[in-house]
């Protein structure tokens, strides 16, 4: 069985260390002549006060610059947030588009046949999508060897508040011409009723006063 005693003393021992460590240094040096402690003080006082004025300021230097970090993160966020609303109907339509193929493609719901594309057909059901087509790139491939046309149908529409499209895509088998595969998507392109819309107005019309 120990004795706790001895345990005790193991326990404080470094607390004691601690306690009487500054006597104990600045007692040797107070038992020399003042000519012999005078250089030791000098010597060694001020260059642990130099390790610790540094360790202080990087310290400081790291905390500034993660602060200043985050700052620009956050800045840039916003700065991206900003141009993704305010972008053209097409640009932020073939994003929403190229965003949706791609979630499908990695949850394995497009078909094969989409690989293997001769012909891709756009077709436009008013005048507003037409001019958009013009401006959109679609993300499908087409190759000679191809045995499948998709065909591309893009609607747009006002609803409301709400400004968008709908997207209408048919896969057609060509050597036999049977719809294979079929996919419709709609896509809010505007919400004037968003929380962003209604700041952006507050906004504007305060520049306005």
């Amino acid at each position: 069985m120990a004795d706790p005693n001895l345990s005790n003393f193991s326990y404080s021992l470094p607390r004691a260390l601690r306690l009487v460590g500054p006597y104990l240094f600045f007692g040797h040096l107070m038992r020399s002549p003042l000519s012999d402690w005078t250089p030791r003080l000098s010597s060694q006082v001020p260059f642990a006060m130099i390790i610790i004025c540094w360790q202080n300021l990087t310290m400081k230097t790291f905390s500034v610059s993660v602060f200043a970090l985050a700052i620009l993160l956050f800045l840039l966020g916003g700065f991206g947030f900003v141009l993704n609303k305010e972008a053209a109907a097409p640009i932020k339509l073939e994003s929403l588009i190229d965003e949706d193929l791609e979630n499908l493609s990695s949850k394995g719901l497009l078909p094969k046949e989409m690989n293997s594309l001769a012909e891709v057909e756009l077709n436009a059901g008013t005048d507003n999508a037409k001019s958009w087509l013009k401006d959109m790139r679609f993300p499908f491939k087409v190759q000679k060897e191809g045995t499948h046309k998709l065909e591309v149908l893009l609607v747009d529409w006002t609803e409301g508040p709400k400004d968008g499209a709908m997207l209408q895509l048919n896969l057609i088998e060509k050597s036999s011409g049977n719809m294979v595969w079929e996919l419709g998507r709609t896509f809010i392109l505007k919400d004037r009723e968003s929380s962003y819309q209604k700041l952006k107005a507050q906004l504007l019309n305060w520049l306005r006063h």
